[in-house]
């Protein structure tokens, strides 16, 4: 099992990332600064 650990997973690039290796099977575990409600 793949495993990608992102900071600031919830805007830009971050949430695009955070997409891309969720879509490809990847285990994602993600930081975040302010937004609980963008990282559900």
């Amino acid at each position: 099992m793949q495993i990608a650990l992102i900071t600031g997973g919830t805007r830009g690039i971050g949430a695009s990332a955070v997409k891309l290796f969720a879509k490809n099977g990847y285990k994602v575990f993600f930081f975040y600064k302010n937004s609980v409600v963008k990282a559900t």
